[in-house]
């Protein structure tokens, strides 16, 4: 069978002289989608999450039994959910490289009384472009005002900004 319903059945005596009828009901519970994707490269950080449901337990790779889990690492992370009520169960296993997201720090915002303020970023080989234009790590600024560094690594893709108030 695979399909919910009700099923007839009848037992008949080895003789034939004799018959039961009944019928008997057959459920046939869903099993939960722990699917959590293709195996894949992220920067940063990928939260991982299988079927949502108020009547399911969750077990990681390591134990934590939370429904989303925050892989911060390269590895192979595995979920198992069970259905509290039925007993289903299904599980799934991805790969995943995490790359590290561009380190960009421009600081607190500063107060300049005249003059001009350096302003940059000395950490990494990344590609760098401001909210000016400019593509350079530091720029020399004059003016008050919102300034924004993005840098990307040339090597993952990975993108990070900050921003500095001046």
């Amino acid at each position: 069978l695979n399909q919910t319903g009700n099923y007839p059945v009848t037992a008949t005596s080895i003789a034939g002289n004799c018959s039961v009828k009944d019928e008997i009901v057959v459920t046939i519970n869903s099993i939960p989608n722990a699917y959590l994707g293709n195996d894949t490269t992220v920067c940063g950080h990928i939260i991982l999450d299988g079927e949502t449901g108020s009547a399911f337990n969750y077990t990681w790779q390591d134990g934590t039994t939370l429904l989303a889990y925050t892989a911060i690492n390269s590895g192979i992370y595995s979920l198992f959910i069970q259905d509290s009520i039925t007993g289903c169960y299904n599980s799934d296993t991805i790969s995943v490289v995490v790359n590290p997201l561009p380190v960009v720090s421009l600081g607190s915002d500063s107060t300049q009384c005249g003059g001009s303020i350096l302003i940059g970023n000395i950490a990494g080989t990344y590609q760098y472009l401001w909210s000016t234009g400019d593509t350079t790590n530091y720029i020399s600024v004059d003016n008050s005002g919102q300034y924004i560094l993005n840098a990307v690594d040339p090597v993952s893709g990975c993108e990070y900004a900050d921003t500095i108030q001046i």
